[in-house]
């Protein structure tokens, strides 16, 4: 309860109106598709994320950047990432994680296309933090590959994509 005026209300925290901005900077939001996976044991932290690319995110190097920052900001929080890009055109967020957290050099990076697939699992070996990677590259026409989701702390559990990918599009929520 809030008093209001000495009254007691039912708002749980008061409204006010907010002086207006000293700056407004222009944004752009991108699309956000992808699968997490939460562990409901130590509070519904993320512990695998399972990202699609979208033409969004390859419109210009801005968004690029955003969502390689997104991915590389769940592998440094120690969650598994999968990255999907079966879109045409270069795989530019890949040079902005690779700068970001190094898991993508460009050597291993498809050509033509071919749709890279990156698999990351952040892990302690030995006392070091690092990273273990998987890269795939799949030819186009070929389905995409089962690969295996890290999750933090635990295992690895096997992702058939092909087949995630064919039920979301049977399901109408992916085009």
């Amino acid at each position: 309860m809030v008093s209001a005026g000495g009254q007691d209300t039912d708002q749980k925290y008061p409204g006010f109106d907010a002086p207006a901005p000293t700056f407004v900077a222009p944004a752009r939001f991108t699309d956000r598709v992808g699968v997490n996976v939460s562990d409901a044991h130590h509070g519904r932290r993320v512990t695998a994320v399972v990202m699609f690319v979208t033409p969004d995110n390859k419109a210009d190097s801005d968004s690029s950047l955003a969502f390689a920052v997104r991915a590389a900001a769940l592998m440094s929080r120690g969650a598994g990432v999968v990255i999907v890009d079966a879109l045409p055109g270069p795989a530019s967020w890949a040079t902005h994680l690779h700068s970001l957290v190094g898991v993508y050099p460009i050597t291993k990076r498809p050509r033509g296309t071919d749709a890279p697939v990156l698999v990351v699992h952040p892990q302690v070996h030995n006392g070091a933090e690092q990273f273990a990677v998987w890269h795939y590259t799949v030819a186009s026409g070929f389905p995409l590959p089962t690969v295996p989701v890290p999750i933090r702390g635990a295992m690895n559990l096997k992702l058939d994509l092909e087949a995630t990918y064919a039920a979301a599009c049977e399901r109408g929520t992916v085009s």
